[in-house]
């Protein structure tokens, strides 16, 4: 019972990522699309960098909560010990942050370019 937080954080993550990157998908290549359906793709409002950043944040916290479950998973399954248990997930927690506040600077340098 003790793991089953983790285990549905893991799949939400996963359908999370699964339905965000289609969404990205299609806006991104929403005149091609249209084009393969024999439509004249309408000069729709691309959304601004700001939401951009904030949805490439968003989609990277996904994807490193996702990630670090799985290596967590895997990783624990190699150490019995609750004393390596402890400092796998404290470790894999400050990875984490590090990973993620590095993470987040990234797509405003790359919007605002």
């Amino acid at each position: 019972m003790r793991m089953t937080y983790l285990w549905l954080l893991h799949l939400f993550s996963g359908l999370t990522i699964l339905v965000v990157s289609g969404i990205h998908l299609i806006s991104i290549h929403t005149r091609v699309i249209m084009r393969l359906f024999g439509a004249e793709a309408v000069a729709a409002s691309q959304p601004d960098g700001d939401t951009w950043a904030a949805v490439l944040v968003f989609m990277s916290a996904i994807i490193l909560v996702h990630a670090l479950i799985g290596l967590r998973q895997t990783v624990l399954e190699m150490a019995p010990s609750a004393r390596k248990t402890r400092i796998i997930n404290w470790a894999i927690i400050a990875g984490g942050i590090i990973l993620l506040v590095g993470a987040s600077s990234l797509p405003s340098a790359l919007i605002s370019r």
